[in-house]
């Protein structure tokens, strides 16, 4: 009687830990929802909704090792556990785990979970850019945005994809429209720098990477953008004295 008693109160702490990490997770207050969730996994170490709810928390904490270390033991006891695919996927795009990354969201797909299907797109997008796909890279991205996904990042990564295909034109009217959307991150600065080096257009060129230096001087993404203007410009005023 006393060992069901015990069991049944380990139950409903569980539950109580679990409740309380999915609020402050909603609440984006992530050390507390961590805080939470071990509790939960303390009493039950195989707890498969505090695995994938941790890795969630892991992920928004930016510890991608860690959070695909429990999306991967929520999965090892649930296989079936679909909506954790994309989201695995997404942190080994974090990891530059690129092929793992394709397979679990074609996986996060063919689950056809509606909900999921324009952000397991973009992450796997993501993947392709990594594998040298770009074509397959763009055209998963434009599947994202057909479903309804509008954010900086993806028209950031459509502009990029379009530069790798020396789409040039293309790459500027997304990166351009990523940057009205937020033109506080200089990562988006850089890659229109790089698209106008491609065309040859330096002072343009210049100028993204002077905006992209004031927005955050320790950028050290800056600084090579700005070696290789230094060096691409270099050469370009040699061959036009020879």
């Amino acid at each position: 009687m006393a060992q069901q008693r015990r069991r049944k109160n380990r139950v409903k702490t569980k539950a109580a830990y679990l409740k309380r990490g999915d609020m402050y997770n909603r609440r984006r207050e992530f050390t507390k929802a961590k805080a939470a969730f071990l509790e939960v996994l303390a009493i039950d170490a195989d707890d498969v909704d505090a695995h994938h709810n941790i890795g969630i928390t892991y992920m928004a904490l930016e510890a991608p090792e860690t959070a695909a270390a429990h999306f991967e033991m929520a999965l090892a006891l649930n296989p079936k556990m679909s909506e954790v695919y994309y989201k695995l996927g997404y942190v080994y795009v974090e990891l530059e785990r690129f092929k793992e990354a394709e397979e679990m969201c074609t996986a996060a797909l063919a689950a056809d979970r509606d909900e999921e299907k324009e952000k397991a797109h973009y992450v796997l997008g993501r993947a392709y850019i990594g594998l040298d796909a770009y074509e397959k890279a763009l055209h998963h991205f434009q599947q994202a945005r057909e479903l309804g996904l509008d954010t900086v990042e993806l028209d950031f990564y459509i502009g990029n994809t379009y530069a790798f295909l020396g789409k040039y034109d293309l790459a500027l009217e997304h990166l351009q429209k990523s940057l009205t959307q937020n033109p506080e991150i200089p990562m988006v600065h850089n890659s229109i720098a790089l698209v106008y080096m491609r065309q040859g257009k330096f002072e343009e060129a210049e100028e993204y990477i002077t905006d992209a230096l004031l927005l955050d001087p320790s950028c050290e993404s800056t600084y090579a953008v700005l070696e290789l203007f230094e060096k691409e410009q270099k050469a370009q005023k040699q061959e036009e004295n020879t």
